[in-house]
């Protein structure tokens, strides 16, 4: 367990646990009522992530959550290594490293209080000094937090039917 600090207080960082599986659900849940309040309507629509991603995400080791005390305040996946489907990516990286911090699916329950920017700063501090992230092009929120937090959009994933994603980095 880490903890991390936002601009309100700290935060438990900490591997996500099956048996909690229905309080991530809920914190999705949350995201994707706020991303089409907020003008991004198609991503993760029909239920994505679902129950069952997510269940393979703890079972890799590699889905996190915020907790404050035992309440979930967001989800998170992040993990060292080669993302797969960042071999569809049309752009420049900066580096044809294949060993670099990934950061997906971010999801924030209480949002105001400096959760998206620790999470970015919590993989970044993990991650060999190169963190990838893209996200969808009508989430605005989520694209003007990864540019106040010094990320670089550098090109675009192809996620086939789900549609492109604008690639971010954010390197030494």
């Amino acid at each position: 367990m880490d903890t991390i600090n936002t601009r309100h207080t700290g935060f438990t960082v900490r591997l996500a646990r099956p048996e909690e599986i229905d309080e991530v659900l809920a914190v999705y849940d949350d995201a994707r009522a706020f991303m089409r309040t907020s003008g991004n309507p198609t991503q993760w629509s029909g239920g994505y992530p679902s129950r069952e991603v997510l269940l393979a995400d703890i079972a890799a080791g590699r889905l996190y959550v915020c907790a404050e005390e035992e309440r979930l305040l967001a989800a998170f996946v992040f993990f060292v290594g080669e993302e797969p489907v960042y071999r569809t990516f049309r752009g420049d990286w900066g580096t044809d490293s294949t060993h670099y911090g990934v950061i997906h699916r971010v999801a924030v329950r209480d949002r105001g209080r400096g959760l998206g920017a620790a999470i970015l700063a919590y993989g970044y501090a993990r991650s060999p000094r190169d963190l990838r992230i893209d996200t969808h092009a009508e989430n605005r929120p989520m694209r003007s937090l990864l540019a106040k937090c010094g990320f670089t959009p550098c090109g675009v994933v192809d996620y086939g039917p789900a549609g492109e994603r604008i690639a971010y980095r954010k390197a030494e």
